[in-house]
């Protein structure tokens, strides 16, 4: 290198720049897709895990509806579309929950705090389910102040 001209060392000074930019470029690159596809798959993930969440919510508040419209239905018809309801957005909760349990089944990571959470919604789940199936018993019963005591 001592016996090149200057114009040979400044070509081969800028090739090295070039060569070392393009390596960190191509590094950059796939390190980018990298992130990209770690972060797709999280956001993915997570769009199922919220949708899950907004049907939960949805379900549990429509049916706090009509189990207050099964104790105030004026009629027999009423009460009787009221449960039916009641039945719909049951099923509509259980295929959210399915859902969510297939998801957190096939994650390959979960955070610890999140299986208790969600026996947490399981548990409230079925204490709200027993309570409603309570309230429209007595309600078909004829039983209206036991029914109110209860919501």
């Amino acid at each position: 290198m001592q016996t090149w001209k200057i114009s040979h060392r400044l070509m081969a000074g800028f090739g090295l720049v070039v060569l070392v930019l393009l390596g960190m470029s191509v590094f950059s690159v796939l390190t980018a897709r990298g992130i990209d596809g770690a972060l797709t798959a999280n956001a993915t993930q997570n769009a199922v895990i919220q949708r899950a969440a907004i049907n939960f919510r949805g379900s549990a508040h429509d049916r706090s509806i009509a189990v207050r419209d099964v104790v105030l239905a004026p009629t027999e018809e009423a009460r009787k579309k009221e449960v039916e309801a009641i039945a719909r957005l049951a099923d509509f909760y259980a295929k959210s929950a399915a859902q969510l349990d297939d998801v957190l089944k096939s994650a390959s990571q979960v955070p610890p705090e999140v299986g208790p959470m969600v026996q947490s919604l399981k548990d409230i789940e079925a204490r709200t389910v027993a309570t409603t199936a309570k309230v429209v018993a007595l309600m078909q019963a004829g039983d209206r102040a036991g029914a109110e005591a209860l919501q």
